[in-house]
């Protein structure tokens, strides 16, 4: 079965709200399911499924929402900075981030020392992030691109931005110059790095 199921039929378009105010009453000892059914139009056995899921409650969630959006928010910061990481690293960061807010986390989360697969792909999905490992570039096809199409080549640090301008004919300027190619990358998805 696929991850994102698609409904194809229209039955059972029940409004939430209704499903829920009949739900309480039969649960209250009000009326009887099928009685309830009847007078609403709602199938019993629908209605039966309907209240066993109330009680059984919602999926156990790790982080809290905004938990999760303070995640993302330094995910993409990271992105920003040039300091893409890969989706393990991401995983890793993670499960950091649940040990050190001391988070009860799944126990293969705790064998593997990083987060689900699982999580992190609904993870990115409920965030809208994109973390990807694009192809590996050469060094020569990089310092050509960068030394035939711009006369400025930027390097960014950690700690500041420093911008070293490199004119093509002064050569003897590479002597001190330190290239650093990021291989991974992450982003807000719909956005071009």
């Amino acid at each position: 079965m696929p991850r994102n199921y698609t409904r194809k039929t229209t039955w059972g378009q029940t409004p939430l709200a209704e499903m829920e105010s009949v739900a309480a009453e039969v649960m209250q000892g009000k009326k009887s399911l099928r009685k309830a059914g009847r007078d609403r139009n709602i199938d019993k056995t629908t209605l039966q499924r309907f209240i066993k899921k109330t009680e059984k409650g919602e999926a156990k969630r790790i982080f809290t929402d905004e938990m999760e959006e303070e995640l993302a928010k330094h995910l993409k910061q990271l992105a920003d900075q040039f300091h893409g990481l890969a989706p393990v690293k991401c995983r890793e960061l993670a499960f950091e981030y649940a040990e050190k807010n001391n988070i009860p986390v799944p126990a293969n989360w705790t064998e593997k020392q990083c987060a689900g697969q699982e999580w992190f792909g609904s993870f990115l999905a409920r965030r809208h992030l994109s973390v990807r490992t694009p192809e590996a570039t050469s060094l020569g096809r990089t310092q050509d691109h960068f030394f035939k199409n711009n006369h400025i080549f930027t390097v960014l640090c950690p700690e500041d931005i420093l911008i070293i301008y490199i004119a093509r004919k002064h050569p003897e300027l590479m002597d001190n110059v330190y290239i650093l190619l990021i291989y991974h990358l992450s982003s807000p998805r719909g956005e071009q790095m």
